[in-house]
């Protein structure tokens, strides 16, 4: 079970069906980083650090379009698959929706987990809403930041600009990359 991933509980179960197995279908009370870990379970198929701990093949048929629900979107296996427009461009992403607009989206084209937590129960755009949430903030801001380069001395910004400013060369030569794309750090 995932609460063994890093040796403690994560998920606390709200309820369970009358067999005694637990109703996976809600009820399932997690908080963000534990929603996150989810998601990045998926963007590395399967794997928690150098351990396969859900099997490479199913991770990607469970994101893989088993029925098609309409133009837009279909579903997986515990996912709903959809591409989610930015700027001109489709990314494909597929993501786990729960009640009120709680989403974890996993934007596999840019290494991105994005969770929502929301109480919008009860109204129809719920969902709507949370997409909107990421497309014009999340994602209008990882678009924004994959076309800068940051560089960082000691953990602040020292200067920040387009990757083809002249000056970025010399910043280039004197930092450290890191592990984010676009960001160098000394």
């Amino acid at each position: 079970p995932y609460d063994q991933l890093d040796g403690r509980p994560n998920v606390i179960v709200d309820g369970a069906a009358t067999e005694g197995t637990v109703m996976t279908g809600g009820g399932l009370l997690m908080t963000s980083r534990d929603l996150a870990r989810l998601g990045r379970l998926s963007l590395d198929s399967g794997r928690v650090g150098d351990r396969q701990v859900v099997p490479r093949e199913w991770m990607g048929t469970s994101t893989t379009t088993q029925v098609s629900v309409d133009d837009d979107r279909a579903y997986g296996y515990l996912w709903w698959l959809k591409a989610v427009r930015h700027g001109g461009r489709a990314h494909a992403s597929h993501f786990m929706a729960g009640a009120g607009g709680n989403r974890v989206a996993v934007l596999p084209g840019l290494d991105l987990v994005a969770v929502v937590t929301s109480e919008n129960f009860g109204r129809d755009d719920a969902h709507d809403l949370t997409e909107q949430l990421i497309v014009e903030h999340v994602l209008e801001v990882v678009m924004r930041l994959a076309q800068r380069v940051l560089v960082l001395n000691f953990g602040e910004l020292i200067a920040e600009g387009p990757p083809d400013a002249p000056w970025m060369e010399g910043a280039r030569a004197g930092a450290a990359i890191t592990k984010r794309p676009g960001c160098f750090g000394t």
